[in-house]
């Protein structure tokens, strides 16, 4: 052997922590639910009702994390309510309306409920457009979601 290959194998070391330093960081960003941008979901339980703050833009990229970490809270808690929160949201693509309905789904074969609450004008229209706005009610206030009662609200004028 010469010198050449044990300089090769040292740096051949470095590179394997270097990459496993990445890859550490890479799954912790994905136990906090953050997708590369930074954006992140949380979560909020009370009681059987489990609030889903989500980011800011709700696309392919972070709808997978969505859709798994959701799937594991709702097989390992008892949840009979699901909200949303969309108060952050300024975009959304068709994958986002696949999570929704996806979790609508889930929630109604165990005989739950879907609400959401916070969404700006141009997320209602993707619900409206998408559907989801006729099968899972939206609410102005996060207590009036939580809760499922009706609120006052003032009539459109035109």
């Amino acid at each position: 052997r010469g010198l050449g290959d044990v300089y090769k194998r040292q740096e051949t070391k470095r590179d394997m922590k270097r990459d496993m330093k990445r890859d550490t960081s890479e799954q912790e960003r994905k136990q906090k639910g953050e997708n590369k941008v930074g954006q992140a979901f949380t979560y909020e339980a009370a009681g059987q009702t489990l609030v889903i703050h989500l980011p800011r833009e709700i696309d392919h990229h972070n709808c997978t994390i969505l859709k798994n970490e959701t799937d594991l809270l709702l097989a390992e808690n008892y949840i009979t309510r699901l909200v949303f929160d969309f108060t952050r949201t300024e975009f959304m693509d068709s994958s986002g309306i696949g999570v929704l309905l996806g979790r609508y789904k889930q929630m109604k074969g165990s005989a739950g409920t879907v609400a959401y609450y916070g969404a700006g004008r141009q997320v209602k229209r993707i619900l409206a457009i998408g559907g989801i706005a006729g099968i899972v009610k939206g609410y102005d206030t996060k207590e009036a979601a939580m809760e499922g009662r009706p609120e006052r609200r003032e009539p459109c004028r035109k």
